[in-house]
């Protein structure tokens, strides 16, 4: 069963929308055990370097299996408290936002890598350093994304072309891989559609493991 329990009675259609966005319900499973969600926020908390005057909760945990591997899609808040005003009074409204973060295991150890939108300091950069990996095959991407890795040889391996033209498909996607964890998320406010997206996107990846 969903969880719910937001800040604000409008939140709850966010949280829904999100969930219905996800296509494989058959195969979907709602993470109850509060050990498991502990695990992944800590994780979470890691890779977004969240500032220590916020807290990040991960109100529900999905695990989406089919038959040869697995992701997990997190509807996580991130709540910055009160805000004071510059004379330290705290004002009425709290400060959050939710985050749609994808995470999965990979077969294989990716590195450390980071996949961004390319920036028009990163194109100029390029000309300089052959930093970003761009792939001759899928044009799209290579103009979108910004993309770069400590195992440069196995990314390009590994990001075959149907996973680098899923991403393509969509804006603002943000992801980060350590070892042989993949980390995925969009850097703007919740979108209903982010949930299906990030299972459209980790599916595409060929190498993944069960777990």
């Amino acid at each position: 069963m969903l969880n719910l329990s937001c800040f604000d009675k409008d939140d709850v259609h966010i949280l829904e929308a999100s969930y219905n966005a996800i296509r494989q319900k058959v195969n979907l499973e709602i993470i109850q055990d509060e050990t498991t969600k502990q695990l992944f926020r800590d994780k979470f908390v890691r890779i977004l370097s969240v500032s220590t005057d916020a807290s990040l909760s991960i109100q529900n945990l999905f695990k989406i299996k089919n038959s040869t591997c697995s992701v997990y899609i997190s509807q996580c808040l991130i709540d910055f408290g009160y805000p004071v005003s510059p004379k330290l009074v705290q004002l009425h409204d709290r400060v959050y936002h939710y985050q749609i973060i994808g995470y999965a295991i990979s077969k294989v150890d990716l590195g450390n890598t980071i996949l961004r939108p390319e920036s028009k300091a990163d194109r100029l950069i390029s000309r300089f350093v052959n930093s970003d990996i761009d792939f001759e095959a899928s044009s799209h991407f290579s103009e979108k994304y910004y993309l770069t890795s400590s195992s440069r040889l196995t990314i390009e391996k590994h990001f075959n072309k149907g996973f680098v033209d899923t991403i393509a498909k969509y804006d603002n996607v943000h992801l980060l891989t350590k070892g042989n964890e993949i980390f995925i998320m969009f850097d703007t406010e919740v979108q209903p559609y982010h949930s299906r997206a990030i299972e459209e996107i980790l599916f595409s990846y060929k190498a993944l493991a069960t777990f």
